[in-house]
């Protein structure tokens, strides 16, 4: 089982099709005891700067990734333990509170 804050790679649904990306679980143990799957975050390393772009530093990370990366803060999907390829690494703590804060600010504007 995987833990909130762990960056995995998986095949991201995205409107053209699926599409192997890193992504941040977010969503709680609690979310896959009732569920048997996972809400998370696409990361990507392109290069789009905008209101959605959550920058991530090696700082931020428990292993560094491969690439200068950005998690897209809009694009958030299910997926199941065996659509995921295998974790990566890992967001640690104040990042992943200070990432869900930017994803709250961003795409839903709750208060």
């Amino acid at each position: 089982m995987y833990e909130q804050g762990d960056i995995v790679l998986v095949n991201f649904p995205l409107p053209d099709g699926f599409k192997l990306h890193p992504a941040v679980i977010v969503s709680t143990d609690e979310v896959y005891e009732t569920e048997e799957c996972y809400i998370g975050i696409m990361i990507t390393s392109s290069k789009i700067r905008d209101n959605f772009s959550f920058e991530l530093s090696n700082e931020m990370l428990t292993k560094p990734l491969d690439q200068q990366s950005q998690v897209r803060c809009q694009l958030i999907a299910l997926f199941n333990e065996n659509e995921i390829e295998k974790k990566i690494s890992r967001i640690k703590k104040e990042p992943l509170i200070n990432l869900v804060k930017h994803v709250n600010n961003a795409v839903f504007k709750i208060i």
